[in-house]
């Protein structure tokens, strides 16, 4: 088993001091090293593949809003290397409102006709309630922070992934099949965000929490 000290010699030695933004070990279990978004991919790449690290499972991947006042996200990855039981986090800060990037949802609905069979990709029913309707087109494509998908590293990623953009509206560059994971398709907007207003109907139906 390295040290989080052993840990971050290797990044240093690899990277150069650049890499590293910061090392969290009093706010954090485990230690979590801060890296700039941009060097995500080849970080997590040395860190899989270094036979001394040998970070084989990725744990769990969240994402974290700061809020509009902080302007600023954060996708959280938990490592674990089987064969050396060490543990450590990455973590990456984006902004919020700046270098927003375009997701397009593909959004299909299906009726049930007078005669019980369904209607593929049908428009929503005339009896949605207007904020329902709006909701569907303002969220059709969406303009969010981004950082590259790990999902080609840790398969694990995929889903993870997925739920991040769901419930905290990140969105993943490369990610093979982006879409919401835990919410219906067209839910208006990605509920853990910290200035989330809850619709009062959705598709008439009152949203009770």
């Amino acid at each position: 088993m390295a040290s989080v000290y052993q840990i971050r010699d290797w990044l240093l030695e690899r990277f150069g001091p650049e890499v590293i933004l910061d090392l969290e070990r009093e706010r954090s279990i485990p230690p979590a090293f801060v890296i700039p978004a941009e060097r995500l991919r080849e970080v997590c790449r040395f860190l899989r593949d270094d036979p001394r690290l040998y970070f084989d499972q990725l744990m769990c991947l969240s994402g974290v809003d700061y809020g509009p006042e902080r302007d600023m996200v954060a996708v959280v990855y938990h490592l674990h290397s089987i064969p050396h039981d060490h543990q450590i986090a990455l973590k990456v800060f984006i902004s919020r409102s700046q270098n927003l990037e375009p997701v397009t949802n593909k959004l299909e609905y299906t009726q049930i006709g007078p005669d019980g069979e369904p209607t593929p990709n049908a428009e929503p029913p005339e009896s949605a309630v207007a904020d329902s309707l709006e909701a569907r087109t303002s969220y059709e494509t969406e303009y969010l922070p981004a950082v590259d998908t790990v999902s080609d590293i840790w398969r694990t990623a995929e889903w993870h992934e997925r739920e991040a953009y769901d419930l905290v509206g990140i969105a993943f560059r490369g990610h093979p099949d982006l879409r919401r994971i835990l919410t219906c398709d067209d839910w208006p907007g990605h509920p853990l965000r910290k200035d989330y207003r809850w619709p009062e109907y959705y598709h008439g139906i009152r949203v009770a929490y």
